[in-house]
């Protein structure tokens, strides 16, 4: 067993977290929002990764500016 505070075992092995951290972040930002999420359950480190707003943020504004217009009317067609 570890040293408490420490990390568990199998995430300091990862290599995953041998990447550097601006690779990490454009490799989830490929993710769409339910990807994201998912991966966030993975485990604790990833969970605090993936609820960085820099990586919502772009997912917000593509899901805010989907079914509008400029002048604010919908763009979908329910037929």
């Amino acid at each position: 067993m570890g040293r408490p505070g420490s990390p568990p075992q199998a995430e300091t092995r990862c290599p995953l977290w041998g990447l550097p951290e601006e690779l990490l972040l454009l490799i989830c930002s490929y993710l769409d929002a339910r990807a994201l999420g998912r991966l966030g359950q993975t485990c604790r480190r990833l969970c605090r990764f993936t609820s960085r707003d820099v990586l919502w943020r772009r997912l917000a504004r593509s899901c805010l500016n989907a079914g509008f217009s400029a002048l604010g009317t919908d763009l979908i067609c329910y037929a």
